[in-house]
């Protein structure tokens, strides 16, 4: 039913715009959470509203949904608790420049960023599927800049454990360490950590555009779910 649910979102997010449709990201939390939190992402400079997210307390999962352009195979995910802006270099030295220049991560701050490329690949019948590439990258070392088509996902880098699978339409799965409550202590301090970085966020939505969601409904006839794509 999930796999339908995603179906059916991108196809409606087809039917909005020539342009766009939709990606879907999952980040895959051990199975020994009861609650799975929601979790901030940003994407080429706008806020993913948590109407296109969602929180599967059942499969363990966080799933949200960014726009991709129609042909668009290379994608780059940032993953870091916190956003930083560089202001714009300002003439009088004396004035305070509240422009943002670009958003960035600053020295000594974790992140992991990944360069996700989608090939086509033949599998042991000849047939044709998609495949992820992954590569780690690295930000530039003396300024931290965040590229501005990246999409940015505010969390702990260090529970990352592997990114693997993906298809067309979906991006490699985020699977975090498996020992994660072990490691942070119990799940009362990984729920304290997810609403920190919920907190810390606040600041970043400021700058980010909101992403105008559309509702759609009577998807099909056994159903009478209310989709939500965003309006190119």
């Amino acid at each position: 039913m999930k796999t339908v649910l995603m179906t059916l979102l991108i196809l409606i997010s087809l039917n909005i715009g020539a342009t766009t449709s939709l990606m879907v990201g999952t980040i895959q939390f051990p199975h020994s959470i009861k609650t799975i939190p929601m979790v901030r992402v940003y994407s080429c400079g706008k806020k993913i509203p948590f109407q296109l997210c969602e929180a599967d307390n059942e499969a363990k999962q966080f799933m949200f949904r960014v726009p991709q352009l129609i042909k668009q195979t290379r994608f780059c995910v940032l993953v870091t608790q916190e956003v930083h802006f560089a202001a714009h270099a300002s003439k009088d030295q004396t004035r305070k420049n509240n422009t943002i220049d670009y958003l960035k991560v600053i020295p000594g701050q974790p992140y992991k960023f990944y360069e996700l490329a989608l090939t086509n690949t033949l599998d042991e019948h000849d047939k044709t599927i998609p495949t992820w590439a992954i590569k780690n990258r690295a930000l530039d070392p003396h300024t931290g800049k965040i590229p501005d088509e990246a999409i940015i996902i505010c969390y702990d880098p260090n529970c990352i454990a592997t990114l693997s699978g993906g298809s067309a339409f979906e991006f490699p799965t985020i699977t975090l360490k498996p020992d994660l409550i072990a490691l942070l202590g119990s799940e009362v301090e990984l729920q304290n950590l997810s609403n920190k970085l919920l907190l810390s966020a606040i600041d970043s939505d400021t700058v980010h555009a909101t992403i105008t969601p559309k509702y759609q409904q009577k998807i099909s006839p056994k159903s009478a779910m209310t989709l939500v794509a965003p309006v190119s």
